[in-house]
């Protein structure tokens, strides 16, 4: 056998293997190698020796090779039978992106007008067009035209796993390792590849594969093709310019009966006799839509029927979709190609088409998503968002639900996806395997992955397959003999059939989406039903910001989440036994309550608001006060629920205008959101900066008529004071000082704390746990009413004022007056 060139890109993947499977012994892959030749009993003389690996790997030279050589090193390392079949997959001639071009499908050849296609028949065959492109998706009430909700696709020119200059995990884990950060799903950093409009890519090529993820829209594309171009062939009437589209769903050619060869679905799909004809000139656009749907008894026959077809009707334009886990059966000379995910723009276009009749709903629903970052990123995926829209036409909603939404849309990948295609993919061992043996599962590989030193959000195929096993082998019907087989089966079969678990690189693995990660921890722990398990988790991982979301999930699942919520509240006074936040919070309620306003949400309110005048913090470290303003906003809500909102008192009021007063003269030029939180004084909103300071001070002066003449008096003197420019420059802080003053003695507010770095982190740190303690309560929680109430009404209390009943308060720090 001759010698033939080694592509770069193929040994640098042999390469990247060897390293990292076989820790660059050319030992161990020579023992491998033997036993492969052993079990196909082969000649001896046929195995590749250890010197020829190790210098083929550790040499300076690996321009040529023997053809035997590299089919063998193939295909024990990249999985390919053979090096031709690594190549076409590794290397796949990218397609000419052409910006700004109109779209056009014009077939190779420019033959005389058919004399078959007539304008009465073309008309007939466009309502069988039409038909095939109409959408319908789980319980959507009609079929939708696909024109009234498509939004332009864009194509990657190097599809996800051909994207080799990520060597190590180490080097992917750089990108998604972000304590706070929840902006982007992807883990692969989209490198030096080239995204174009869809049919920018259709009009420069002749054969093109689409890979996608499961939702990625391949589908719809394939139908929007088939739709634009048949339009254009009704308007024109000549396949000169335009082919005939022919759209073929090759599952149902994989299971008809009658059809033993893509010919036969052709003719049966459009019924002319000049078929033949148009398909031997190149007049005809060929659609072969969901390879991997095949069945796997059927996929070598379709394979080859489709491989025997382009062939001999090579003239004609050619697209074959699949998903990027089926890509066992890559189809020769067809370029490579992938649906990129939506982009905000994108989400935005679908949702306007999706409510077009309703727009104010649709703008709703935008809100809700974009305020939602988990969801957002969902949203990228257009069978996703397809569904989210679904759910929103039903509930109005998206936030309220976590566990809900989340559930709902892994059913789609898992279960419902599929059947309402009345697709039936093979799960190795089914019998055993079942849905929801498959889901504790990966519920169990998402929450090790957690609770790790280090979180894991990539696993090496031989890891995963590992961690497969181990689950596995406790269902009857997995043999311990098959162990490495059955989990690479059922590692093959969960990313092809549900798209949860995807290969992001060779042999690296993930899931889908962090938040499907994040759901499937959340069920595991839910699920456990150990109490236990839930104090350490609580007790751990609170603070943990990669953790929110698993925390606001789990009391959905939970049946009683009493212990939960609790075990949190716990948690959040145990944060709090730092003295000067003790001392903050007793100086809140006591001005709560000689306000006359003493309840959660006005002491969440005073906490929000009160910033400046009450802290001073050391070096420049500040107090997360996006969190206090949240938190207010969020209290407010639950007690508007509850019914139990406190109306304000002129005290109150003063208290307030007076503290947005402060904070626009010690912070003039910067900016401050309006913020919901002001609704209860005088039920209109007040924003920090969007008024000049003596606007708040005259409000303040008002409202002091009803509680003193003398802080009236006061109030006005200090007003006098402004309006002569004695807030500016070197005066301010002499003003502010007598403002504070004033709070002080009249107001009992607006004393100041000098806290270090370690009381800003444990005060930020409270402020986070507050938060999420009331998302959790707030969501779809089964908990004692009697119980929830507490927790809310005792939520910024001092330690020494939390009811008896709610918590044991001896462990937690006493606080001395101060």
């Amino acid at each position: 056998m001759a010698r033939i060139n080694v592509n770069p890109k193929v040994y640098e993947a042999m390469k990247e293997r060897y390293s990292s499977e076989y820790d660059g012994s050319s030992k161990k892959l020579w023992e491998t190698l033997n036993k492969a030749v052993e079990d196909a009993q082969i000649s001896g003389n046929d195995l590749i020796s250890e010197k020829t690996i190790r210098n083929f790997f550790d040499g300076n030279d690996q321009s040529k090779r023997l053809e035997a050589t590299l089919n063998a090193l193939c295909k024990a390392l990249l999985d390919y039978e053979s090096y031709v079949a690594a190549e076409k997959a590794l290397s796949p001639k990218a397609p000419e992106i052409v910006n700004n071009t109109a779209i056009s499908l014009v077939p190779a050849q420019n033959l005389n007008q058919s004399q078959y296609l007539t304008q009465e028949w073309l008309q007939e065959y466009a309502q069988v067009i039409d038909q095939d492109c109409q959408i319908r998706i789980l319980d959507m009430r009609k079929p939708r035209n696909i024109g009234d909700v498509y939004v332009e696709v864009l194509l990657l020119d190097t599809p996800t796993l051909m994207r080799h200059h990520q060597k190590t995990i180490d080097e992917l884990l750089q990108f998604v390792e972000h304590s706070e950060s929840e902006e982007d799903n992807e883990i692969v950093p989209k490198i030096s590849e080239n995204k174009a409009s869809g049919f920018e890519v259709v009009a420069q090529s002749q054969r093109l594969m689409i890979l996608g993820r499961p939702g990625a829209g391949k589908t719809t594309f394939l139908k929007k093709i088939a739709m634009v171009t048949m339009s254009e062939l009704l308007e024109s009437g000549d396949v000169n310019q335009n082919p005939l589209p022919i759209y073929i769903r090759l599952k149902d050619f994989s299971e008809a009966e009658n059809q033993e060869s893509l010919m036969d679905a052709i003719t049966e799909k459009v019924p002319l006799d000049g078929i033949k004809t148009l398909l031997e000139q190149g007049q005809c656009l060929i659609l072969l839509d969901a390879l991997d749907e095949v069945i796997n008894q059927e996929v070598e026959r379709v394979y080859t029927s489709i491989d025997r077809f382009v062939k001999q009707y090579h003239r004609n334009k050619f697209i074959v979709t699949c998903r990027n886990a089926a890509r066992e059966y890559f189809l020769e000379g067809f370029t490579l190609v992938e649906v990129a995910p939506f982009k905000i723009q994108q989400i935005e276009q679908f949702v306007h088409l999706w409510f077009q009749a309703e727009p104010e709903t649709g703008k709703r629903f935008l809100a809700d998503i974009n305020s939602n970052k988990p969801v957002q990123r969902l949203a990228k995926k257009p069978l996703l968002l397809t569904f989210l829209c679904l759910t929103f036409d039903e509930i109005y909603s998206l936030a309220a639900d976590p566990y809900g939404l989340y559930s709902d849309i892994i059913d789609v990948c898992s279960r419902r996806w599929d059947a309402s295609r009345r697709i039936h993919r093979e799960m190795p061992y089914a019998e055993g395997l079942t849905q929801e043996r498959l889901l504790d599962m990966l519920s169990k590989i998402a929450y090790d992955s957690f609770i790790k030193d280090r979180p894991q959000y990539l696993w090496k195929r031989w890891g995963l397959e590992e961690e497969i096993a181990t689950f596995t082998q406790r269902i009857f019907g997995f043999e311990a003999e098959n162990k490495s087989i059955s989990s690479r089966q059922v590692l093959n079969a969960i990313e092809a059939n549900t798209g949860i678990i995807i290969e992001e690189v060779r042999d690296v693995y993930k899931f889908a989406h962090l938040t499907f990660r994040e759901y499937f921890a959340a069920r595991h722990i839910a699920l456990s039903g150990d109490s236990e398990l839930i104090k350490q988790v609580v007790s751990k991982h609170l603070l943990n910001r990669q953790w929110r979301e698993i925390f606001r999930i789990i009391p959905g699942r939970l049946r009683n989440a009493n212990e939960f919520l609790t075990d949190i509240f716990w948690e959040i006074n145990k944060i709090a036994k730092n003295e000067k936040i003790q001392l903050l919070l007793k100086r809140i309620h006591e001005a709560t309550q000689k306000h006359g306003v003493s309840s959660c949400g006005w002491r969440a309110m005073y906490l929000a608001v009160v910033r400046d005048a009450y802290y001073v913090g050391e070096h420049g470290v500040q107090i997360n006060f996006p969190w206090a303003r949240r938190l207010a906003i969020k209290v407010k809500e639950l007690n508007g629920r509850r019914k139990q909102i406190v109306l304000p008192t002129p005290l109150s009021r003063v208290t307030i205008y007076l503290l947005i007063t402060y904070a626009v003269v010690y912070q003039q030029n910067t900016p401050f959101p309006q913020s919901d939180i002001f609704d209860s004084v005088e039920q209109e909103k007040v924003a920090f900066f969007s008024q000049e300071p003596f606007q708040c001070l005259e409000k303040a002066i008002e409202q002091s008529a009803e509680v003193s003449k003398e802080l009236t008096t006061k109030l006005k003197a200090l007003k006098n004071k402004l309006a002569s420019g004695e807030n500016k420059d070197s005066k301010r802080e002499v003003w502010l000082k007598e403002l504070v003053e004033i709070m002080r003695d009249t107001l009992d507010i607006g004393r100041l704390f000098d806290f270090t770095k370690e009381d800003i982190e444990a005060m930020n740190n409270y402020l986070y746990a507050c938060n999420l303690l009331v998302d959790c309560i707030g969501g779809d929680s089964m908990a004692s009413p009697r119980l929830r109430n507490q927790i809310i009404d005792n939520l910024l209390l001092p330690v020494d004022k939390i009811s008896d009943e709610l918590v044991d308060t001896s462990d937690l720090l006493t606080i001395s007056e101060k």
